[in-house]
């Protein structure tokens, strides 16, 4: 609860505080795991949750919200990302290719060490880049690295249910 109140994230008091609380404390999770052809089911041994909101749970995308509600003013007036549940995209944008690789490198710096600062991590393995140009603009080379990891660019990219393609045409996806 004390992470809801810094830095003016949510003022939370009262019956709210209350049963915010209850709902992040003392709290178990355990893992079934189910063999339908053999009608089996087993359970893992429970364990206490310590300092993370359980994946799937129907309070988990507000309170992250709540939680990166400053990440926006930490990065450049270059972008303004974007947050939707646990997601969070950081559009770039440069008339010109000469800016574009720094811009883009600072606002990813600036991201990455808000995560840090908030004691959280970017999953380096969910984390891409796509670069929109038109047709007489080349691609460019782009190196982003992230705890020696370098960020790899895709020709697609899945953003809310929307698969955005690098040559501008955009597929429904159900």
């Amino acid at each position: 609860m004390a992470e809801l109140n810094v830095h003016g994230r949510a003022n939370v008091n009262g019956r709210a505080k209350s049963w915010f609380e209850l709902y992040l404390n003392n709290r178990y999770v355990r893992v079934k795991i189910s063999d339908e052809e053999l009608n089996q089911k087993s359970f893992s041994a429970w364990k206490k949750i310590t300092g993370d909101i359980p994946q799937g749970s129907v309070l988990g995308p507000l309170l992250f919200l709540i939680y990166a509600n400053d990440l926006p003013k930490t990065i450049n007036d270059k972008t303004v990302p974007i947050l939707f549940a646990s997601d969070t995209s950081i559009p770039v944008k440069s008339p010109n290719s000469k800016d574009f690789h720094p811009n883009m490198v600072t606002a990813f710096n600036c991201v990455n060490k808000w995560f840090i600062v908030n004691l959280l991590s970017i999953n380096v393995d969910k984390t891409h880049y796509i670069q929109f140009k038109t047709k007489n603009k080349p691609t460019l080379d782009i190196n982003i690295v992230c705890n020696d990891y370098l960020i790899t660019t895709l020709p697609n990219n899945k953003f809310l249910g929307i698969y955005i393609h690098d040559f501008k045409k955009l597929e429904l996806s159900y």
